[in-house]
């Protein structure tokens, strides 16, 4: 990892952190940890409409499903319904099978659904949810790690992928987390070069606790409706609602 970090790379070198995370042990006393970190939302939900889009105009072909999945990281864990990249892969391996074929026409029109917002309350509550892991923290304390669904994943990906080209205009110079590959390298060397150019200087860091949960909705879905609006249907069905986490511990719900 030091060499990774020496070498500019932090990315990776956060991933080997990550991977390499112990879980922490199931107690009530990590239970209670991992419920303080979501607490109770600041902003009520929104109330108004979700904008209005047809399956059909939603642009997710057999191909680019095919694509995304051989591109999907191997060996990823599963969220609530049990499905992994790997299985959906196993699926439709062989493109030139009809049988693979008739999967991917299938797994292509569910990802419709998910892209317009289109799901039963049920199904949609269902896909929100997650998996949540907690993981040690080297300095003591727990990081709570949500798994979602393979499904849900797969479709965003694909969906994100065609608004990429329009992510970086919207979010730099600011943040460099989304739309930037590298985005974390980039900001540690700019940081670097700073303070090599200004030895004067000085850096300070900052964190917020429970952002996720603090931010109002209201307000990110306007901007979502405004800025990127293929991906608006989608972003309402799963931001617009009450979602609720799974903690898990050794396989049990």
């Amino acid at each position: 990892m030091k060499r990774l970090v020496g070498k500019g790379e932090i990315s990776r070198a956060a991933k080997v952190v990550f991977e390499s995370a112990e879980r922490a042990p199931a107690s009530v006393e990590t239970l209670d940890a991992v419920r303080n970190l979501f607490p109770e939302r600041k902003h009520p939900l929104p109330t108004d409409d979700s904008p209005s889009v047809e399956p059909d105009d939603v642009h997710i072909e057999p191909v680019a499903v095919a694509a995304a999945l051989r591109a999907c990281p191997k060996g990823s864990a599963a969220g609530a319904d049990g499905w992994t990249f790997d299985h959906l892969a196993s699926l439709c391996s062989d493109t030139r099978n009809p049988e693979a074929q008739r999967f991917l026409q299938a797994l292509g029109a569910v990802m419709r659904l998910i892209g317009a917002g289109r799901l039963p309350p049920r199904v949609r509550d269902f896909l929100s949810s997650g998996v949540v892991v907690a993981l040690k923290k080297p300095a003591g304390g727990v990081r709570p790690v949500v798994l979602q669904s393979a499904l849900k994943r797969l479709t965003c990906k694909i969906m994100l992928k065609e608004i990429a080209a329009a992510l970086p205009a919207i979010f730099q110079p600011h943040q460099y987390g989304v739309g930037t590959p590298g985005g974390l390298d980039v900001v540690a060397l700019a940081l670097r070069s700073a303070a090599a150019a200004e030895p004067d200087w000085a850096l300070a860091t900052t964190d917020f606790k429970a952002a996720f949960q603090s931010v109002s909705r209201r307000c990110f879905l306007t901007q979502v409706n405004s800025l990127l609006p293929t991906i608006a249907p989608m972003a309402h069905a799963f931001y617009a609602h009450d979602r609720g986490a799974v903690y898990v511990d050794s396989g049990e719900f």
